[in-house]
């Protein structure tokens, strides 16, 4: 197909041979879809790797399970796993707004906060195609870490089918940055096993970004990105009882308010922090990584808000 890449990235199809992704004077790059200066590819940071604490995690909900029998595992856990496993524990919401497809407006209070000016509605439910104000990405890390390129969002009444194969990553971003005080709120159905889920808010290369992270077993990070490279980790845990609907709509809030971050999973807490630095503006997404995944996972995204914390 005429500009497609090389599996090396170094040439593209112009429709009758291979030619550098480089121009001569090497100033600009192809990157698949339009020419970049060079050096400059998606306007992303990289995401940070999952499968260290996804191990980790898996062991401890594992050594949970078979220590301490099932009616603990299902009783006193629920009640105190939130303040053994989870220091940064959060209430649950009772709003309910809070659960998948409540419409969302200025001004209405949502889990601690109320609702600024409506940034960005992104509904894949009404539209053909990749919705005004945004673009997909994504990111393949076998046989080695590619870059981000861009791609297209299939859509139907479900929403965008954000389907990720083994070792890919799919992301789908603001097209323009975002105040950094903001609430993000998704809506989605998780038909995946294996990948995580997340939310990104305030991010970009030379800044800094606020990311929650989730498994369906209920293991979720929170991190934040250093400016130009890097994470350090604001909080890292097992929400006992918070987990996926499998196959039904969730949804999923993430707020900066200042420095403080909170999360909510279908109105129960998942997590809260604050984070080390002034957060700065930077893209919004919404993303499936399916990095050491035996499958290819899919998550259908409804529908994606961006407000004003206030």
């Amino acid at each position: 197909m005429t500009g497609e890449l090389s599996p090396d990235r170094q040439y593209y199809w112009d429709g009758g041979r291979w030619v550098s992704a480089t121009s001569p004077d090497g100033a600009w790059r192809w990157d698949g879809s339009s020419w970049r200066p060079a050096g400059e590819g998606a306007p992303r940071r990289a995401r940070p790797s999952r499968l260290p604490w996804l191990i980790a995690g898996g062991t401890i909900v594992a050594l949970v399970a078979a220590s301490i029998g099932i009616y603990f595992a299902v009783g006193f856990v629920m009640r105190a796993s939130q303040r053994v496993l989870q220091p940064g524990g959060l209430a649950s919401c009772s709003s309910a707004l809070a659960q998948p497809g409540a419409a969302l407006s200025e001004g209405k209070s949502l889990c601690g906060g109320t609702l600024g000016s409506e940034y960005l509605l992104a509904d894949c439910t009404l539209t053909e195609g990749t919705p005004s104000g945004v673009v997909v990405w994504k990111k393949s890390y076998k046989p080695t870490e590619g870059d981000w390129t861009k791609t297209i969002a299939t859509t139907g009444s479900d929403g965008c089918n954000l389907s990720a194969p083994p070792d890919v990553d799919v992301s789908f971003d603001t097209a323009d940055k975002q105040p950094p005080t903001t609430v993000v709120v998704a809506d989605f159905t998780y038909e995946a096993s294996a990948g995580s889920v997340g939310i990104q808010l305030a991010c970009s290369r030379a800044g800094s970004c606020v990311d929650i992270s989730m498994f369906q077993e209920g293991l979720y990070r929170l991190d934040e990105g250093r400016p130009n490279d890097g994470w350090d980790s604001l909080a890292k845990g097992v929400a006992f009882g918070v987990t996926f609907r499998a196959g039904a709509p969730n949804r999923m809030i993430l707020r900066l308010s200042g420095r403080h971050v909170s999360v909510y999973l279908n109105g129960r807490g998942v997590t809260q922090a604050d984070t080390s630095r002034i957060q700065s503006s930077g893209y919004v997404d919404f993303y499936i990584d399916n990095r050491g995944g035996p499958a290819t996972e899919t998550v259908w995204l409804q529908r994606l808000y961006v407000f004003e914390s206030r």
